[in-house]
């Protein structure tokens, strides 16, 4: 039973980084467990060699030597000490109480040991509740949520190092703010996080292949500031050549030059933003195909030339053959290499586009650690280990389990329809690349790097392929239409009436099926497809779809609460008047909608509340038949702007 609550208690906290607050989480739920009095986790501090804790007798930090008291003993020693009368121990100080006021009569210490046999700290409980010591029970409790919490604490602990700053450089800040005083220190200190540019791998956030190059950008909240830490290089900012050890702000949207290489501001904040999610890691391989294009697939084959390997802001390209023809900024490059976003790679003369790699695959995503020993991992919209917020009233959850070490996805109560990469599924074995699409997101499943990735859906490319289309007469309504769409552009389809743009839209909405050809959302077909797919396309036809003797704040919330049936109603209201911001009809909310005929509105207000319906779906992609046809220019300018 207890067991099942270490299970439960602990669920969420794979990916708490905070140390501070995954201690306070951790402390809580020892004491609830082994009904103590007072718990205390000591961190090991390898600099000062103490131990240290955030919760202890109330006192907000508390350090000890690394081998004083019974924490010490046990932290030096690797020990379980179970005391039953702290008193009559020679071990114990009793000093300590006459600082804190607190008695202590029972304790038990366990070391935290990781998977690699390092000791990184203590737990220490102190005084059961009654009048009985801690037992033989509570010891292996204590051991077992060690065990599972030593890779979260050193995890947490890289994390907490990785953004540490020195006070010297708190000073430094503070100095460019004009402000010293040690409440501000202490404001910047709390906030500050460090990003360092250097030409070392091993220490730096943002590697650059320039010789003793060491720069650091801090954000304080919604600011950055740049600090050179020597003159060995020209770097500009602002318009601002850097000298050592002196701050400068960098204001938005400006760039910072590094000798011939800028990094542009957005650039800046996507450093960051992989920074605070410091468990990605992805791996790619370069491999030709037998025509001899290269391809990028996941797995390493006889036909790989490049790995490409994807660690916080890290990229590596590591060569197979040192003979091929890689060159980045025109140079040949013979050996392993770290590049960057802005670098041009080309590869036997063909471009490599690096940075729309990491923007798809690591920018663009939330990656959550799970621990492998773990064997039940929660997917929810309140309390789980991946968190899908929506606005049911709803508690849903489902569950990844691990069974004779093999994954398998559990439905559970999960309100929305479930995808395994395309197929609708309840409860299904998972492999490794293998994709769970719910309610908009995307969860990818590395088992290699014992990591989930969470996405928002999206999509590269929309082709249409070689579309051909015969009618029941043998008349020919498509023929041989093939173009490709990016993400991101508008296409527009011209041609006169009767030549097939309906009938075409109908194809590539996917209700109608073609006689020949394909419709692809990456590489995906949508009419083999059509029941996974249909819930990220948006079509508004050219007929009206409005009931007329209702309001436009009404067509809207009825449409609303048949697509959403579970959102409450302050949800729906919200969405309805982002949509109406966007359709540019708020003012006209209240107004009834009327028939073509006995006209309260315009045509191309009309129009865009039958594009609202759909913009209520937030779609990947969006498809109007004649959005425009009958509408006077200004209306067809504002149905163009939205």
């Amino acid at each position: 039973m207890k067991k099942n609550y270490i299970v439960s208690a602990t669920t969420g906290l794979d990916n708490e980084k905070d140390l501070k607050k995954l201690l306070i989480k951790l402390t809580d739920i020892t004491k609830e467990l082994l009904g103590a009095d007072r718990c205390s986790i000591f961190i090991h501090d390898r600099k000062t060699d103490e131990l240290f804790t955030f919760i202890a007798h109330g006192i907000s930090e508390l350090r000890i030597s690394a081998s004083g008291g019974i924490a010490g003993l046990c932290f030096t020693s690797g020990e379980v000490f179970n005391i039953p009368d702290a008193h009559s121990d020679s071990r114990y100080n009793v000093d300590s109480e006459k600082k804190t006021g607190y008695r202590c009569n029972t304790i038990l210490s366990i070391p935290i040991i990781t998977e690699k046999r390092e000791t990184i700290g203590v737990f220490q409980v102190l005084n059961k509740l009654g009048t009985e010591p801690f037992s033989d029970e509570d010891v292996i409790l204590l051991q077992q949520l060690s065990s599972y919490a030593s890779s979260l604490l050193k995890r947490a602990l890289e994390f907490r190092e990785s953004i540490m700053v020195g006070d010297s450089e708190i000073r430094t800040i503070g100095s460019l703010l004009h402000k010293d005083e040690q409440e501000v220190l202490d404001k910047i200190e709390s906030s500050i996080i460090p990003l360092r540019i250097s030409d070392n791998p091993l220490s730096a956030d943002v590697c650059f292949n320039y010789q003793n190059l060491q720069l650091e950008i801090y954000r304080i909240e919604n600011n950055y500031f740049a600090v050179q830490k020597n003159d060995k290089h020209k770097i500009i900012i602002n318009n601002y050549m850097l000298t050592k050890d002196v701050p400068v702000k960098v204001l938005y949207n400006a760039d910072i030059t590094i000798e011939n290489y800028s990094i542009n501001f957005e650039q800046l904040k996507s450093y960051f933003k992989v920074k605070l999610n410091p468990y990605n890691r992805k791996i790619f391989f370069l491999n030709r195909d037998q025509n001899g294009d290269i391809l990028l697939e996941l797995k390493e084959s006889e036909t790989s030339i490049i790995r490409v390997v994807l660690e916080k802001s890290l990229i590596l390209l590591q060569l197979f053959n040192t003979e091929l023809n890689l060159k980045v900024n025109r140079e040949k490059i013979t050996d392993d290499v770290y590049v960057n976003l802005n670098d041009e790679i080309r590869i036997d003369n063909k471009y490599f586009n690096i940075r729309k790699l990491v923007y798809e695959h690591l920018i663009e995503k939330q990656f959550y650690y799970f621990d492998p020993g773990v064997n039940e991992y929660i997917i929810s919209n309140r309390n789980g280990n991946i968190i899908m917020t929506d606005n049911l009233d709803l508690n849903w959850s489902c569950k990844i389990i691990k069974r004779y070490g093999s994954y398998y996805f559990n439905k559970n109560n999960c309100p929305y329809e479930v995808f395994l990469n395309s197929a609708l599924v309840k409860n299904v074995a998972l492999q490794q690349g293998d994709k769970i699409y719910i309610n908009g997101n995307v969860i990818e499943f590395d088992f290699v790097n014992n990591v989930f990735e969470k996405s928002k859906f999206s999509f590269r490319n929309f082709l249409i392929s070689n579309l051909k289309h015969t009618f029941i007469d043998r008349s020919v309504g498509l023929d041989e239409i093939s173009f490709c769409v990016e993400h991101g552009e508008l296409v527009s389809i011209l041609g006169p009436s009767g030549c097939g743009k309906t009938t075409m839209l109908n194809i590539i909405n996917g209700s109608q099926k073609p006689t020949a050809g394909e419709v692809l959302i990456d590489n995906t077909d949508l009419h083999k497809n059509y029941d996974f797919l249909k819930n990220f396309l948006g079509f508004v036809p050219q007929d009206d779809l409005l009931f007329e003797n209702l309001t436009v704040y009404e067509n809207l919330y009825f449409n609303a609460k048949l697509r959403f049936p579970g959102k409450d109603k302050k949800s729906i209201n919200s969405l309805i008047d982002r949509v109406l911001k966007e359709i540019g009809l708020l003012e006209k909310k209240n107004i009834r909608v009327g028939d073509p005929l006995n006209k309260t509105l315009s045509g191309g207000e009309r129009k865009r509340i039958n594009i609202g319906l759909e913009l209520l779906s937030d779609s990947e992609i969006f498809l109007l038949d004649e959005p425009t046809s009958g509408l006077s220019s200004k209306d067809s300018e504002k149905i163009v702007e939205i």
